[in-house]
C-alpha cells in the first residue's frame, strides 16, 4: 500500500502531466497566497483519474502549505462541517499556511443540507483563508450556487500518450517488473484516467499479457473503479442508484462478481457484511426470473437491490468503509479447476438448480460464490442453508475449499 501512494503522488507540479493551464492557475494562487494574500476560489473539475486532488497536494509541497481537506467520504452532518470550517485558520501551528480542500464539492453539497452548505458558501465569500474545492462536472445542478464565487479551472482528459508517459516514469522510478505490452494495454484501455492506470500497474505488476486480457478491463465508457467508488462511498440512495449510468453492460455478471469480492475487503463489520451479500443475491433473484419469464421489467429491481446492496449494509450497521485496494475477482480462476472438481460442483449446482431456478453455470458464477461468501464472513445460519438448498455438510466443506478468496 506504501508503494501505491507513492506512486499515486507527484512530487511536484512539474510532474503533472497534460494540464499546463492548470498547472499555471494553481501556481498563480500559490503565489498570491504566498504574498498573505486570500485569492478566489479554485474550483478544478473534469474527468476522474486527471490529477485535480493530486495536484493540490503537489502545489502544497512546492510551497510548504498545509492542506485541511474534507472529502465526500468523510463525516458530512451539519456540525462535523461547521466544526472543520471553525477550527480552520490562515495559518498552522508552525505558521505554514493553511488551504482548505473541498474533494468533491458536487457529491458533498449535494448530500447536506442548507444550513451546512450555507456554512460553506460563508467560507468562500468571507474570504477567511485560501479553498480550493475539485469536482467532477462543472455544471452538476448541486454546486451551480457556487460558479459565480469560484475561479473555474478545467482539467482535461488525458490522452493515451500522457498516461503513457506517467506509467513508464513510474516503471522506470520504482523498478516494477510490468513489461511493455502491459503498460501499453492499460494506457490504451483506460480511458484518461491516470489514477486507475496506476491503480491497474501497481495490481498487476509482474502478471502476464494473458492475466491483462482476462480481468475485462475497463474502456471509454465503463470505469470499474469509479463505479466501485460509487457503490461502496454513496452516503445517499439516489446517488448509489445512479451510478447505474456509468454501468453500460447488460449483463450484471462481471459487476456482482467485483462487489462480492470487495464486501469483505471493504466492510469489517460482520452484520454489514451479511447485510450486503443477502442484498446481493436478492438482486441475482430478479436478475434469474429475468432471464426465466422474459420479464425484463425486472431488470430495474435487480440494479436497485445491486448499487444499494453496500449503502443498504452500512447504513443498518454504521459501518465505516476500510481503505483498502479493491481486489480482483477470483470466481473465474476459481471455476477453471481440474475436471473432477468441476464436475462435483455441477453435481451440487444441479442439486440447486430446481430450487433456484437458474442455469448450473450462472448457479456456479453467480450464487454458490455469493452463499460461500456469506458462510465464511457472516452470521449466515446453516442448519437454514443446508435445508433450504438441500445440502449436507460434506457439501457445504467441499464449497469452502473449492472456492479460495
Amino acid at each position: 500500500m506504501d508503494l501505491l501512494n507513492k506512486m499515486l503522488e507527484l512530487s511536484s507540479l512539474n510532474e503533472l502531466v497534460g494540464q499546463k493551464a492548470a498547472v499555471y492557475a494553481l501556481r498563480r494562487f500559490a503565489e498570491d497566497v504566498s504574498k498573505d494574500k486570500i485569492p478566489k476560489p479554485l474550483l478544478l473539475y473534469g474527468p476522474p483519474g486527471t490529477g485535480k486532488t493530486a495536484s493540490v497536494y503537489a502545489m502544497a509541497k512546492d510551497y510548504g502549505f498545509n492542506i485541511l481537506e474534507m472529502s465526500s467520504s468523510d463525516n458530512r452532518s451539519r456540525d462535523a462541517i461547521e466544526r472543520f470550517i471553525a477550527n480552520a485558520s490562515p495559518k498552522g501551528i508552525f505558521k505554514s499556511k493553511n488551504i482548505a480542500l473541498f474533494d468533491e464539492i458536487d457529491e458533498l453539497v449535494g448530500s447536506i443540507d442548507r444550513a451546512a452548505q450555507q456554512a460553506i458558501i460563508d467560507l468562500i465569500e468571507e474570504r477567511k483563508l485560501p479553498v480550493i474545492m475539485t469536482a467532477n462536472d462543472l455544471w452538476d445542478k448541486s454546486i451551480y450556487i457556487l460558479r459565480s464565487k469560484v475561479e473555474a479551472v478545467e482539467f482535461k482528459r488525458l490522452s493515451i500518450e500522457d498516461v503513457k508517459q506517467r506509467l513508464y516514469y513510474l516503471k522506470d522510478r520504482f523498478k516494477l517488473n510490468a513489461d511493455n505490452d502491459i503498460i501499453e494495454s492499460i494506457a490504451m484501455q483506460s480511458g484518461g484516467d491516470l489514477r486507475a492506470a496506476i491503480i491497474d500497474l501497481f495490481s498487476l505488476n509482474a502478471s502476464s499479457k494473458e492475466e491483462l486480457d482476462s480481468i475485462g478491463y475497463r474502456n471509454r465508457d465503463i470505469e470499474i473503479f469509479k463505479l466501485l467508488d460509487r457503490i461502496f462511498y454513496s452516503n445517499t440512495l439516489s446517488s448509489a442508484i445512479n451510478a447505474i449510468n456509468l454501468y453500460n453492460d447488460s449483463d450484471y455478471t462481471p459487476l456482482i462478481n467485483w462487489i462480492a469480492e470487495n464486501i469483505p475487503v471493504k466492510l469489517h463489520n460482520i452484520n454489514a457484511i451479511y447485510t450486503a451479500y443477502q442484498t446481493l443475491a436478492e438482486g441475482t433473484a430478479y436478475i434469474s426470473s429475468t432471464a426465466k419469464r422474459q420479464y425484463f421489467y425486472l431488470y430495474r429491481y435487480a440494479s436497485i437491490f445491486i448499487f444499494s446492496s453496500i449503502l443498504r449494509a452500512r447504513l443498518e450497521s454504521s459501518s465505516e468503509i476500510s481503505s483498502s485496494l479493491y481486489r480482483y475477482p477470483k470466481i473465474i480462476s476459481s471455476i477453471s479447476a481440474n475436471r473432477a472438481s468441476k464436475e462435483a460442483l455441477d453435481a451440487i449446482a444441479a442439486r440447486l438448480k430446481d430450487k433456484i431456478h437458474m442455469s448450473i453455470e450462472d448457479i456456479e458464477r453467480q450464487i454458490i460464490p455469493i452463499y460461500i461468501k456469506a458462510i465464511k464472513y457472516s452470521k449466515i445460519d446453516m442448519n437454514q442453508l443446508k435445508q433450504q438448498f438441500g445440502m449436507d455438510e460434506k457439501n457445504i466443506d467441499y464449497l469452502l475449499n473449492y472456492y479460495t478468496y
